[in-house]
């Protein structure tokens, strides 16, 4: 799955997703299940697709949307959820730095876009944890916010690595 040997791995949970997605999902597949055992729910039931198509989406949100990955392999960077992450090679690492401020600049948690001095920026942010930006060089991205809950290390890692690989 990576590119050479992984030398840090962290696994985060998005909580607020599970707590207004899971329920959702549980919801509608009991509504599904009764209206196809039992009988309609109510005078103008919704139809049966519509109700399984409800439950799956938030089924496969829920799944996609849950869990943040962040790893650093001696190659590049890796930080995303299931269903959108990012890989950065070194290379294309200039800087990085501890991100100060609330998430609530770029729109609040989850995958955001911005503005930092007028370059597009990438924010993939959890709430409670620590926050860094990354400053790129070509990439479509001009910076990429990370979330970590260990930044001292991940700070680390991510400068001893752009110290080997990132001279120009």
């Amino acid at each position: 799955m990576y590119e050479g040997s992984v030398k840090y791995e962290e696994r985060m949970v998005f909580w607020i997703i599970l707590i207004i997605l899971v329920p959702l999902t549980l919801i509608f597949f009991y509504i599904f299940l009764y209206q196809a055992l039992i009988g309609p729910l109510g005078s103008k039931p919704a139809p049966q697709w519509f109700i399984l198509t409800l439950t799956i989406l938030f089924f496969a949100l829920s799944y996609l949307f849950s869990s943040y990955k962040l790893a650093i392999t001696e190659n590049s960077l890796i930080a995303g959820y299931p269903a959108y992450h990012i890989h950065l090679p070194w290379e294309n690492i200039v800087s990085a730095e501890e991100e100060k401020g609330s998430m609530w600049k770029y729109g609040g948690y989850g995958i955001r876009i911005g503005k930092i001095d007028g370059k597009k920026v990438l924010v993939l942010s959890l709430p409670r944890t620590k926050y860094i930006s990354l400053k790129l060089r070509n990439s479509k991205w001009g910076y990429v916010i990370i979330s970590t809950k260990n930044i001292e290390s991940v700070l680390n890692y991510i400068r001893q690595e752009i110290e080997i690989y990132g001279k120009d």
